[in-house]
């Protein structure tokens, strides 16, 4: 038997480690922390991982962000209102986390079709949409690529006057 917060969150399943065994990610509000079971192929999941996490994990999404063939996990939190990206770096490990603060919430996240609301009863449950995320994160990684082209190119120059210069020095 699995035991999982009692707090309503919303959970993923995704090929996390990179063994082709489905795996869960559930985010648990009451201990502030990501729960993580590998997946054994057989139906059956090896032991409870648990990650500290800052506050209020109330939704993971997994898709690969970064478009490097590894899971990335998104997780809403709701105080304060941020999306935490961890970018997957195989086996299961993924890099700190990368937060994005919302100031207007959850209505925010909405606009910008982030998250889906539906309203049960009293509750307002959300889930993160990884579409507009997704694209967002290529769209930035085509510019950081563009810049880190343009700062090599710019090394390379300065690199060059800096021999040159040096060289002039030299001679007599």
């Amino acid at each position: 038997m699995y035991s999982i917060s009692a707090l309503r969150t919303r959970s993923g399943s995704h090929d996390l480690d990179s063994d082709g065994d489905l795996d869960l990610a559930i985010p648990n509000l009451d201990s502030d922390s990501l729960t993580f079971w590998f997946g054994r192929g057989d139906g059956t999941f090896g032991n409870r991982v648990d990650r500290a996490f800052a506050t209020d994990p109330a939704d993971v999404l997994i898709a690969d962000f970064n478009a490097d063939g590894t899971a990335d996990l998104a997780v809403l939190k709701w105080v304060p209102a941020s999306i935490d990206v961890l970018l997957g770096q195989g086996g299961g490990v993924f890099a700190a986390s990368i937060s994005h603060a919302l100031s207007g919430g959850a209505r925010e996240l909405e606009g910008a079709r982030l998250v889906r609301r539906r309203v049960d009863g009293r509750q307002h449950l959300c889930r993160l949409d990884a579409a507009p995320l997704k694209e967002a994160m290529l769209w930035t990684e085509q510019f950081r690529r563009n810049w880190e082209a343009r700062f090599e190119a710019l090394d390379s120059l300065l690199d060059e006057m800096k021999s040159a210069e040096n060289s002039r020095a030299r001679r007599p």
